[in-house]
This record gives C-alpha cells, structure tokens and sequence, in this order.
C-alpha cells in the first residue's frame, strides 16, 4: 500500500517540484495540494493523507497555524514542516503545535522521501496520537532545554538539514529516548550533569 502524502507550499515551483517527487517514487502517492493556510484546511480533512508536508511561512494563515488547527481535529495525520532556514523558535512552535518533524526545503529528495517514511513508521511518534512534545506539558525551564536539544540535533546532523537519524551514533540515541514524560525528564537531568 501507498504511503499518501499532501503538500501545503505557497511557491509554485517548490510545489511542483514535490509534487514531483512523490509522483514519481515508488510508495508513495500525492494525495493533492494546497497554495495556501485556507485551502488546506479545507482541503486537507478531504484528502485525509498520512504525512503532510507543511510550509512554515505560508501567507494568511501560517503553517504552524494551520498545523495547530488540523492536528487539534485530526490527531492521526503526521505533519513535516519544510521550511528554507533553521529558525529555532519557528521549528519549536510547530513541534508544539502538534508537528512531528521538519526538513529544510534544500534536502535532496531521497532524504525527503526517507524523512516522510521515518514519520510514517513512527519513530517520531511511537504512539498514535503523540507528538515530540506537548504544549500543555512544557514549563519555562522545559522550553530551554528543548530549545538547546533542537540546537545540538543541528548541530548532530551538519549539512543534512531533516529531523531523522543518518548515523548508528544517532540511531541508538533515538532507540533508547523514554517513552514517558517521567522518564525524558530523568533523561533530560541525567545527561545535563
């Protein structure tokens, strides 16, 4: 079975070019696309895809917005944030607003295609209605700390620019995250000190 991908991007050429790649790939099916905030989240609930590939920086309604809203009413759907640059309190928001990962626009489109396959067999989101973290459960102090964790993973990753593993090193760090609040915590303050 196909893995049913949509695309929410305000720039044509971007837009077409990914709507190229998932055309093309074995897998994959371009479940339709969007120009804009509005039309997806009308258009969206229609297309009911598995991943959505969301522009930060959409007109009107921004993606993060638009990601807050569908995610709220729809919390089985992924949502992979493209965006041009790495802006640390952009990406945090749309993790908190219930997205799942992001990638930068300038990733080549194997990595783009494995990046949307690692959403989909949820090594981001081990649980169905989970995301990388929850707005209702993150303090000031949280905030920082998650911000430094989005800034080391950066750092982790170089010049591949996508949210997923591409060495055993980060692989294992990934297999051994907590599953529960509790214990990310202990994590988190264990590998503080």
């Amino acid at each position: 079975m196909n893995l049913s991908v949509a695309i929410v991007e305000d720039n044509n050429d971007i837009r077409q070019a990914l709507e190229q790649i998932i055309t093309t790939a074995d897998g994959y099916t371009l479940a339709g696309s969007c120009i804009n905030g509005e039309e997806a989240l009308n258009k969206i609930p229609i297309l009911n895809p598995s991943v959505v590939l969301m522009d930060i920086n959409l007109g009107g309604i921004n993606g993060i917005e638009c990601v807050k809203i569908l995610k709220e009413l729809y919390p089985q759907m992924l949502f992979m944030m493209c965006t041009v640059y790495e802006e640390d309190e952009k990406i945090f928001n749309a993790l908190s607003a219930g997205a799942s990962g992001y990638i930068l626009k300038k990733t080549t489109p194997d990595k783009l295609l494995n990046a949307i396959l690692f959403l989909e067999n949820k090594l981001i989101n081990p649980k169905p209605n989970s995301t990388l973290f929850s707005s209702q459960e993150i303090s000031d102090t949280d905030v920082q700390q998650i911000k430094k964790s989005i800034h080391e993973l950066k750092t982790l990753m170089g010049p591949r620019g996508c949210l997923m593993p591409h060495n055993d090193d980060i692989q294992s760090r990934v297999d051994s995250l907590p599953l529960d609040k509790k214990e990310r915590d202990a994590s988190i303050l264990k590998n503080k000190n």
